[in-house]
């Protein structure tokens, strides 16, 4: 038996689909809330160009990065900053599609998961959360 404490305990909408978790980003230029969804199996965390904007963030002036997907690839943009994952803040270099039509955000493992530690009782509907260094 093994036992584990979480700081944060959050029932999402099993009706969507995945598992959409609210998070907010921040740069000195603004704030956005959006809701992302987590994704163990992305490795970086992408976000719709169209809250980039809202941001104030240049999206060409980051680093740009080529994905390979099962269906193809898409351009995309880095850019360091804060997210708060349900309340957990930290620094993370995101990335901004370059193609203004595709309307998804995912949270992945590198610069979001990789933060934390976390459980899910999918069957319940939960995810426990906590910092990874707490």
């Amino acid at each position: 038996m093994h036992e584990l404490r979480f700081a944060i305990r959050y029932e999402y909408d099993s009706r969507q689909e995945g598992i959409t978790v609210p998070v907010i980003s921040r740069t000195p230029d603004g704030t956005v809330e959006l809701p992302a969804k987590l994704d163990t199996g992305a490795t970086n965390c992408l976000f719709e160009r169209s809250y980039a904007d809202i941001l104030g963030i240049e999206v060409e002036k980051g680093r740009r990065r080529t994905f390979q997907t099962a269906n193809g690839h898409f351009t995309a943009f880095g850019h360091e900053m804060e997210l708060g994952v349900l309340d957990c803040k930290h620094l993370a270099e995101v990335f901004f599609f370059e193609d203004r039509h595709i309307q998804k955000n995912v949270l992945g493992r590198v610069g979001c998961i990789q933060n934390f530690q976390l459980a899910l009782v999918d069957h319940d509907a939960l995810l426990y959360l906590s910092k990874y260094d707490d």
